[in-house]
């Protein structure tokens, strides 16, 4: 399935910018024309939901791989016990994961780039593509930080990665 079935240029703009846009419609007109930079994490506040006792953020991870010996890894941190995730969706446990990089999962335990059934890989398997939306209670506070990377298989290494800015929950 092509990206752009799912997600228009115009919306992946917003999430992400026009140069990475233009860089993932080059990379599907051209397989051979891998983009320089491979890993993209963008975070943008959601002010919709400070109305409901909540706020959030929308978080878009890109990634473009060149064949299936390559995996995707969406990871996640936090720094402080008031900043864990609502929710015990990652296993976390208060005191044991903060300042950590943890690999994200639902709600049933499949990390977020093998959830069975969704759809986050496009292009023959040639793109990642992962939106989150994340909400928190409004007293949630400190500083959350997000993560892709891509391992290689056939290498056993990490060959690219991309972090987001910090999100300060207290200035959201």
């Amino acid at each position: 399935m092509n990206i752009f079935d799912n997600y228009s240029h115009e919306y992946l703009t917003e999430l992400m910018g026009a140069d990475i846009a233009n860089q993932v419609a080059s990379y599907i007109q051209n397989p051979g024309n891998m983009p320089s930079e491979r890993c993209f994490v963008n975070v943008v506040p959601n002010s919709a939901w400070h109305n409901n006792g909540h706020k959030g953020v929308k978080v878009a991870a890109l990634a473009f791989l060149e064949n299936n010996q390559q995996i995707v890894r969406y990871q996640l941190k936090w720094d402080s016990i008031a900043a864990r995730p609502g929710g015990n969706h990652l296993g976390q446990e208060s005191g044991q994961l903060e300042n950590r990089w943890v690999d994200d999962a639902d709600a049933n335990g499949n990390l977020i780039a093998n959830i069975p059934g969704t759809d986050v890989y496009y292009n023959d398997g040639r793109i990642f593509f992962f939106h989150d939306i994340v909400e928190q209670k409004d007293d949630i506070a400190g500083e959350w930080q997000f993560r892709v990377m891509i391992d290689d298989l056939a290498r056993n290494e990490t060959i690219a990665g991309a972090s987001s800015d910090f999100i300060k929950w207290d200035e959201i």
